[in-house]
């Protein structure tokens, strides 16, 4: 599938097959043969088939304007030798001047800054006002433009569309191979890998007291992290800070701070790229999920916290520290569509048999830490919902006060939503050490019933560790005994309920077989059916109230008979008609007009030849070869190896 390359590097899908049927096209478009311009139309035609949602714009100015020299061909030489009435003449000013205005219509998807009228458009783009005319007389005027007129502006846009469209798209274009992509996903993949993997390496660097690129024992991290840094001016890492800082993480002013700033921005540019396979924000999910960083090894979590061992992990909580090492991450990307989808994820993973009991368990704490957050921001909305004004108006003091510009300063949501925020947390100690997520919205699907039903679909033991958080967002609130029969219901089919022994006693002796089932079934069958039987006498007996007698206005017209046996255009009661009968003899000769240009000169005037070859080898040359998706940076293997490693020694 061919593909253009353009500044963001993204594939764009066209209707033609490959190159070489768009090159085929081109060239039989912008040929002096007319059996090969019908070709070439031909083609066009087929292009619009594949594509109903419509073809570039200038694939299509090309098929109106070709249509209409093809069809000038073909009439005008019956028209000029008498065997066409002179009046086609005038349908073929319609469609010249039809084609013209479309043509121009079009030039708004051309123009980047759109300009006051279109005479600045078209002045822009190096097109004569006398065109643009053509469009107001076709619109406006009382009479449409020459035939002669229109043709030299027919022709004048098939020269400006090959100069501006075909000529550039044989230069921009090339072929796309589908097995190329794969290929491309998997090295965009792996691109994403080593990028968390150097996140990784820098904050075990980080969490060690390195502040300097100079430190970093790796050497072939410390010169990619040094040619890195040297992309960017020293303003154009102040404003990158500030949009952290904005976002509510400051970073101190060290430079391994500049090396997470460098980092995220490039997971932003791989992000990018990655959006032309699918989802850019589940590829990143499923990435982060796939190694051993976010799902951490036991080994890994040692270094962050004494009571984390590299024996086990305790299910109470994450070591701070190592949430910490993700905040920024976090932070950065898309909340409203990550969070969602990395929760969902990661209760697939708490309890799929494929995983290892560490990392099921470090799945639900992650879930946990998530579900947390996300009640957090469940209880800021509602906070926010309820501000009164006298609350925004403190908050507009506070920033007024905290402003160091003295101008006015505009109060938004999102303002109001931060100091809501450090209110939640001074009225819930329990969630100030919880991590804040820029969300002022709570994503509906978490807070719907549906959302815990699927949840519950497969618990494990690790389900018990989040459950309580993830009742807590059900919108409406679950009664509290509702929670407690859930919790145990978790409990008994995981297996964890632990009876005490004044409760592990049998207080039911009762054993139920299955004619109780049976009994139990058929009196549920009978009130069924008494139900149906009532429904259906309260049906019945509303059927005469249901169907009462129209009252209208309006008559019914029974001569229906009359209405078939009426010439078209007569009505039933018109009895006399007659009809202006205005059918030429049956031996009329049109002769051709006076008016009209001879048949020999006005055929050197059709337009759509092109006299003037293009030379092809020219133009193509200039196509760029194909080349795979590739991407600059260091080898990035065992960075994280190397990193803990490292860090395990020096502890």
């Amino acid at each position: 599938m061919p593909h253009h390359e353009n500044a963001a590097s993204k594939t764009r899908f066209v209707p033609w097959f490959n190159m070489a049927e768009w090159d085929q096209a081109y060239k039989q478009i912008y040929s002096d043969d007319t059996v090969a311009q019908v070709k070439g139309f031909e083609r066009l035609l087929v292009w619009k088939a594949r594509c109903p949602q419509g073809i570039p714009a200038g694939a299509q100015c090309t098929l109106d304007l070709i249509q209409i020299c093809l069809k000038d061909r073909e009439v005008w030489p019956q028209i000029a030798g008498g065997l066409l009435p002179p009046y086609h003449e005038r349908d073929l000013r319609f469609m010249y001047a039809m084609a013209v205005l479309r043509f121009l219509n079009h030039l708004a998807t051309l123009a980047k800054n759109k300009p006051h009228s279109l005479y600045d458009m078209a002045a822009k783009l190096h097109i004569p006002d006398w065109v643009v005319n053509i469009r107001h007389d076709t619109s406006h005027g009382h009479s449409l433009p020459s035939l002669c007129i229109l043709r030299e502006a027919a022709h004048f846009c098939l020269d400006w569309i090959h100069e501006h469209y075909w000529k550039n798209e044989a230069e921009m274009t090339t072929d796309w191979i589908a097995g190329d992509d794969t290929a491309d996903y998997n090295e965009m993949v792996h691109r994403l890998k080593e990028i968390v993997e150097t996140w990784q390496a820098i904050m075990l660097y980080s969490s060690a007291g390195l502040t300097t690129f100079a430190e970093i024992p790796d050497l072939n991290l410390q010169k990619h992290l040094i040619a890195e840094k040297e992309k960017y001016t020293a303003r154009r890492m102040d404003e990158m800070l500030k949009k952290l800082r904005c976002r509510g993480y400051t970073l101190p002013k060290t430079e391994m701070a500049e090396a997470q700033i460098l980092i995220i921005k490039q997971l932003k540019d791989c992000m990018e790229i990655s959006g032309r396979f699918g989802d850019r924000h589940e590829i990143l999910v499923n990435v982060l999920l796939e190694g051993d960083g976010f799902l951490a090894s036991p080994d890994f979590l040692s270094i962050f916290s004494s009571n984390h061992n590299s024996s086990g992990l305790t299910y109470e909580s994450l070591p701070a520290t190592f949430r910490n090492l993700w905040k920024t991450m976090l932070n950065f990307l898309y909340q409203n569509r990550v969070i969602p989808l990395l929760v969902e994820k990661l209760i697939h993973k708490s309890s799929s048999e494929n995983e290892s009991h560490h990392r099921c368990k470090m799945a639900a704490l992650w879930v946990k830490e998530l579900l947390q957050s996300l009640y957090k921001v469940k209880k800021t909305v509602e906070m926010v919902q309820n501000c009164k004004e006298a609350e925004k108006v403190k908050v507009y003091k506070t920033l007024k006060q905290k402003s160091k510009r003295k101008l006015k300063i505009k109060l938004t949501v999102s303002h109001i939503h931060k100091q809501m925020v450090k209110e939640v947390e001074r009225l819930n100690p329990n969630l100030r050490d919880v991590l804040s997520l820029r969300i002022q919205k709570l994503p509906r699907g978490l807070s719907e019933l549906q959302f815990l039903e699927n949840a519950m679909l497969k618990p494990s033991p690790c389900t018990r560790m989040f459950l309580p958080c993830l009742m807590e967002l059900v919108d409406p609130p679950l009664p509290e005994d509702t929670k407690e029969k859930l919790t145990t219901l978790v409990n008994i089919y995981t297996q964890e309920l632990h009876f005490s022994k004044e409760e592990n006693t049998v207080t039911d002796s009762q054993v139920y077989m299955l004619h109780n089932l049976k009994g139990k079934s058929a009196m549920v069958l009978n009130d069924c059916v008494e139900e149906m039987d009532i429904a259906e006498d309260v049906i019945s007996s509303q059927a005469g109230v249901l169907s009462p007698v129209t009252q209208s206005h309006w008559t019914r017209y029974k001569g229906l008979e009359d209405w078939g046996k009426c010439p078209l255009g007569r009505l039933p009661w018109q009895n006399e008609w007659s009809a202006l009968q205005l059918e030429l003899p049956c031996d009329s000769v049109w002769q051709p007009c006076k008016q009209l240009d001879n048949y020999s000169t006005a055929e050197k005037n059709l337009p759509g030849f092109f006299h003037e070859k293009v030379n092809w080898d020219e133009v193509l040359s200039k196509r760029p070869m194909q080349n795979k998706w590739t991407h600059q940076g260091h080898e990035h293997t065992h960075v994280v190896e190397r990193a803990f490693a490292i860090i395990s020694n020096v502890g």
